[in-house]
């Protein structure tokens, strides 16, 4: 999340430097897929997973100037880029947790529950997801 270099070749940074690079493509694909990682986890221990992140990693900021607009950010937050898009776009601190940060924390607990190296994780709980698109064009 606080990492800035968007041409950093970390695996685990890949969603978050997608979004960076253009958070409304970025969500629109994003928004129609879901299950990802369901054969490891239930949709109420996502859930639960979701809530405490939000307890934990979210606030909400005034915006500079204003006394009633706020914007959804996240605690301990370094990265300039990410905080400025978040001002602009001031509902999207809420996709970027659900698209990106729930989307790590849930490989993150694959990694730990199984001793799967992250690359894999991420692999097997993409397999899962479903694309909400393809489903309908199937339907056709």
């Amino acid at each position: 999340m606080n990492c800035a270099n968007l041409e950093c070749m970390e695996a685990n940074h890949k969603r978050h430097h997608e979004f960076l690079c253009d958070p409304t493509s970025f969500y629109e694909r994003e928004r129609l897929n879901f299950a990802f990682g369901a054969s490891y986890f239930t949709a109420s221990v996502v859930e639960e997973l979701q809530m405490t992140l939000r307890e934990h990693m979210s606030s909400r900021k005034m915006l500079p100037g204003s006394i009633y607009s706020s914007y959804y950010t996240f605690k301990d937050l370094k990265n300039n880029i990410l905080e400025e898009l978040l001002k602009e776009y001031r509902i999207i601190g809420m996709h970027y947790m659900t698209h990106v940060l729930m989307k790590e924390a849930i490989v993150l607990c694959v990694c730990l529950r199984t001793g799967l190296p992250l690359e894999e994780a991420d692999k097997r709980c993409k397999e899962t997801e479903t694309s909400m698109r393809r489903m309908l064009k199937k339907n056709k």
